[in-house]
């Protein structure tokens, strides 16, 4: 479970207990259910949260500029 606590608190994403049960599968060969996984880490203090989609990390921030950039043109221009 020292693995498992490592990993909450040093990775930073954010990990629902499926991802987690499956990362110490893969990673340590030990199979616990994600349901098992919650009972322990909330008995170590950690919370769980539904964990959100989100697109942030995958944003090109050069493409993100220019289009900033784009709009900004434009809505200078119509006025």
């Amino acid at each position: 479970m020292q693995t498992v606590e490592q990993w909450i608190e040093q990775d930073p994403r954010a990990y629902s207990s499926p991802q987690l049960a499956q990362k110490l599968t893969q990673e340590r060969q030990f199979q616990l259910s994600p349901r098992r996984l919650r009972h322990y880490t909330s008995k170590k203090g950690f919370r769980w949260k539904r964990t959100r989609h989100s697109h942030r990390g995958k944003q090109d921030l050069e493409q993100k500029r220019l289009k900033q950039a784009d709009l900004d043109t434009r809505s200078i221009g119509g006025r």
